[in-house]
């Protein structure tokens, strides 16, 4: 990652050190969209963000399933997905899981609609502020989320956490003053140089102990 990469996201952008960190663990682990593809509780389309931090296999549209007016088809998650089985060879659900209650049905579901060998990609934050739409249950720990996972049948699961203990104190930090603009961005900065210090320092230790969220890859 590059200064100009955390300036353009961060400064010009204002995303979140959360959502910067998603977006890296999707280059990271090279994240691919194979059509048929449909993105599960995406929101509004200038939501989705991340879109562009997958490769793409396929220029195909990705699907957008939501209870927004704007998205491509309705779907309530908390019911059977309007899609058949074995639909998808793609399936994402980005920071949604902690949002639904019977996330168990969900994961059921996502099984359901993926085709065999087909995979899903599940970001879901742990230390993150509460961000009901319109309800905010659960936070999960990798131990929670391989076990869940297997529960659902996925033949292979891999969770990868992102993040780290000064990353995690400035999202907080930021969070606190996000109504002065240019302190949290300042903090947002701050925080990132000294986790790259505790990486050197601890590396592989210090987003498992304290990480911002978890980059899930399941596949069927």
């Amino acid at each position: 990652m590059t200064f100009k990469k955390y300036f353009q996201e961060l400064v010009v952008q204002g995303i979140t050190p959360s959502r910067f960190m998603m977006h890296r663990a999707l280059e990271d682990r090279n994240a691919r969209i194979v059509s048929p593809c449909v993105d599960l509780g995406g929101g509004k389309p200038q939501a989705q963000t991340y879109l562009k931090h997958f490769r793409y296999e396929t220029p195909e549209k990705v699907l957008l399933a939501d209870i927004s007016p704007e998205a491509d088809v309705y779907c309530d998650l908390d019911k059977t997905l309007p899609f058949a089985e074995g639909q998808f060879k793609t399936v994402l659900v980005i920071n949604v899981l902690c949002l639904i209650f019977n996330y168990e049905s969900v994961l059921k579901e996502v099984y359901r609609i993926l085709e065999k060998g087909g995979k899903a990609y599940i970001w879901t934050s742990l230390n993150a502020n509460t961000h009901p739409h319109p309800n905010d249950y659960f936070r999960f720990t990798d131990q929670a989320l391989l076990k869940i996972f297997k529960q659902a049948g996925f033949s292979k699961v891999e969770v990868y956490p992102y993040g780290g203990i000064a990353l995690t104190i400035g999202t907080y930090m930021g969070q606190l003053t996000q109504k002065v603009k240019p302190v949290a961005t300042l903090l947002y900065l701050m925080s990132f140089g000294f986790n790259r210090i505790i990486d050197l320092v601890k590396p592989q230790k210090n987003a498992q102990k304290l990480p911002l969220g978890y980059l899930c890859v399941v596949t069927k």
